[in-house]
């Protein structure tokens, strides 16, 4: 989905094109005028503006050449007129804030939030007879709604996405209210940052569900602490209660075993990264259990 600033500038390099082939503009001019466009247009499709009025700016230099062209002056206006309602639009946000939030192990929207929010991400949507509609993808088993923080990063993975998708950009930090309980994935097929959406749940309540994205040295430490342990059998699930979101194991054995469990574990995670644990003989853990298949079960 193209902005109407997009649209107003392909509609000026259109309109140069078509003065420039009539000799309306000498080269050296045409030349000029349609790098600044271009610029401009990249520009746009990363997702920035310009502090100053590109069309005005280009007006001005038409003016004092001593050549002007109707077409090209009304395509002018036609940019001048979009800009405006291009002022609203975020930036995107910057790859490398993705990469970090990766690296801090940042998991939930909600946790990202505040970077989120002064930034744009581009969601593939697709139109239909009933309005337009987002397009999510599989990821880890599980559907997701996939984001991009560049025009690059979506067009490459729309290369074998379904034939009619358009990007969106919207802002990133109401980006889990547009798809209530679908997690985002962003820039799946580079940095595959998996943020879980949590569902909006009354206070006092409790729900938990499969995590959608579990760090690799977590699965590690729980595997090292279950083997000194000798724990049967552990889950791992997502679990939310009175708003707030916690991944949690769910190991099954006697009670010395749970307490190696969790000593071994408290040396084995890495630094900064948290993880509880409830015990498989409570109502909760016994739901866990119950519900989500285990990471590993011994005989």
């Amino acid at each position: 989905m193209t902005t109407k600033y997009e649209e107003a500038l392909l509609a000026a390099l259109q309109a140069l094109e078509s003065a420039s082939a009539d000799g309306a503009f000498p080269a050296s001019l045409s030349s000029s005028l349609r790098g600044q466009l271009q610029e401009e247009l990249q520009t746009v499709r990363a997702g920035h503006l310009s502090p100053r009025s590109l069309a005005t700016a280009l007006s001005h230099q038409m003016v004092d050449s001593g050549h002007i062209d109707d077409r090209f002056s009304a395509a002018l206006d036609g940019m001048l007129a979009a800009e405006g309602s291009a002022q609203g639009e975020p930036s995107l946000l910057p790859r490398v804030t993705v990469r970090q939030l990766g690296e801090r192990g940042v998991r939930t929207l909600a946790a990202a939030e505040h970077l989120l929010g002064r930034y744009g991400l581009l969601l593939p949507v697709m139109n239909a007879q009933d309005g337009t509609r987002l397009i999510t993808i599989e990821v880890e088993g599980g559907r997701a709604l996939p984001a991009f923080s560049s025009r690059e990063l979506f067009d490459e993975w729309a290369s074998g996405a379904p034939e009619g998708a358009s990007p969106a950009l919207v802002p990133a930090g109401g980006v889990g209210r547009l798809a209530p309980g679908v997690d985002v994935v962003i820039n799946p097929l580079n940095e595959r940052l998996m943020l879980a959406n949590e569902r909006t749940i009354p206070a006092g309540t409790v729900s938990f569900g499969r995590p959608g994205h579990v760090d690799p040295r977590v699965l590690t430490a729980v595997r090292a602490a279950s083997d000194s342990a000798g724990i049967a059998r552990v889950s791992l699930a997502q679990v939310v209660a009175d708003g707030q979101s916690a991944l949690t194991a769910v190991p099954t054995g006697d009670s010395a075993s749970l307490r190696a469990f969790a000593a071994a574990l408290g040396g084995a995670l890495p630094a900064g990264v948290g993880l509880d644990i409830l015990p498989s003989d409570t109502q909760l853990g016994a739901a866990v259990a119950a519900e989500i298949p285990p990471l590993f079960e011994r005989p």
